[in-house]
């Protein structure tokens, strides 16, 4: 297996802030992965996604997967924001053990398991009721999977205003993005109702919470780093 070079900047962000969440992160790329391969296979002969290789990146446990050629074409800074993202869903994982938080984040969809109850309908036909477990798969709104990515696209906010220096005008185009992800066919559906994402994403006090405060922490000490490095570079052109 090819070992990953990471960049400086995310190597920082998963050594500083996943230390902070006591969580251990792996990256692998998604060409490694006997795993990855396969379900790319079988995505892309079925026809449901043909590109899951090449644009998605994907989190199973404590490993994110990255599509590829990431690693080495996307710029550091956005790479570091998209993993960020993904640490928070491996943090709200490892809290509530892996299956529990796989079951809550595809719940309702998740429910349409118990329809393989219904082959004990050869010993009772009351089994066949069953079926309608069926009628999860149905694109319902899903509570517990929009707190899960509620959160983790908090990380983008978070970036926008500590990193970015955005004002509430520019922050609009933030607020579109993350509602477009969450209340369209891109996540199923998951809470078509974009007036009350756009509440809870003005809503910035959870910067103040713990999960999220090693993040502005890493942000501001980059931003400081930066600062004196170009401080530094201006004075020596100076001389």
């Amino acid at each position: 297996m090819n070992q990953i070079t990471l960049p400086e900047q995310v190597q920082s962000y998963l050594d500083v802030v996943a230390a902070k969440y006591g969580i251990t992160v792996r990256i692998e790329e998604k060409q490694n992965s006997k795993l990855m391969r396969l379900i790319g296979w079988f995505l892309k002969a079925t026809r449901i996604n043909k590109l899951f290789m090449e644009n998605y990146y994907t989190t199973l446990g404590n490993t994110i997967y990255l599509p590829v050629g990431a690693a080495a074409n996307h710029d550091p800074e956005t790479l570091t924001r998209v993993i960020a993202h993904e640490c928070i869903h491996i943090l709200d994982s490892d809290r509530l053990t892996g299956p529990l938080f796989k079951f809550l984040y595809l719940f309702p969809q998740s429910l349409a398991v118990f329809s393989l109850l219904s082959v004990f309908a050869v010993w009772n036909i009351q089994f066949l009721w069953c079926l309608l477990f069926l009628l999860a798969l149905a694109p319902i709104p899903a509570p517990f999977r929009y707190f899960f990515e509620l959160r983790a696209y908090r990380i983008a906010v978070l970036f926008a205003r500590k990193r970015d220096k955005l004002d509430d005008e520019s922050m609009n185009g933030v607020y579109d993005w993350v509602i477009k992800q969450l209340s369209s066919s891109l996540y199923y559906f998951t809470w078509p109702f974009p007036t009350m994402i756009l509440k809870h994403l003005k809503d910035e006090r959870f910067m103040s919470e713990q999960d999220f405060k090693p993040v502005s922490v890493w942000i501001i000490k980059g931003n400081t780093e930066r600062l004196m490095a170009a401080y530094k570079l201006r004075h020596a052109k100076e001389e």
